[in-house]
């Protein structure tokens, strides 16, 4: 991989390493709301919502409709949920793995 791909993935990763941003993306998967929606929904400030809501446009993960005065936010592209769905199976493996690992220790072993 170049460095310019090392890069952007980087970026890319760290625009899906915030809780907030994560949470933004999976009440939008469920269905479009607006920054008050959002703001009530995850009991966070209107600033707070609005920076996190331009990173993942920048990012190009969400647009908004307007309706009237009203920004309605809603996923571009469904792809990033596949993307975090194999993360999510590849974490669940790692700590199914550590589980396992610990299991196998014996008792006898940690008393000593």
């Amino acid at each position: 991989m170049n460095n310019f791909l090392i890069s952007e993935t980087v970026d890319f990763l760290k625009v899906l390493g915030d809780k907030t941003r994560l949470s933004i993306l999976q009440l939008l998967k469920e269905e479009e709301k607006s920054a008050a929606q959002l703001e009530d929904e995850l009991d966070k400030s209107q600033s707070t919502i609005s920076q996190h809501i331009s990173i993942l446009k920048d990012a190009n993960l969400i647009n908004s409709n307007k309706n009237g005065r009203v920004n309605y936010y809603h996923i571009k592209s469904a792809q990033v949920f596949r993307i975090l769905s194999r993360i999510k199976s590849l974490i669940i493996k790692k700590k199914k793995e550590k589980l396992d690992s610990l299991e196998k220790i014996h008792i006898d072993d940690i008393l000593l």
